[in-house]
């Protein structure tokens, strides 16, 4: 399970670096060499990727801390155990 949502979140990252990078500064320039105002269909995809990009960062540490807590929580049980 942890795989698959690494994986996912990997898949999300390289999506949103790639339209941070990449792909906005190139409409960027199509809009301005066409001279047509696509500023706010621009402004709304850097948003959205940058929302998934913070989406798949914050799930990833929230599986982190679950595995921490799970770890300590069967440290507790072993050292109560014995």
């Amino acid at each position: 399970m942890v795989s698959v949502v690494n994986y996912l979140s990997n898949q999300v990252n390289s999506y949103a670096t790639l339209i941070l990078k990449f792909l906005m500064p190139s409409a960027h320039e199509l809009a301005k060499e066409q001279k047509m105002n696509f500023g706010d269909d621009l402004a709304s995809a850097l948003r959205m990727a940058k929302k998934r990009r913070w989406s798949a960062i914050e799930e990833k540490r929230i599986q982190q801390e679950i595995e921490l807590q799970m770890y300590l929580n069967k440290l507790i049980q072993e050292d109560k155990d014995r």
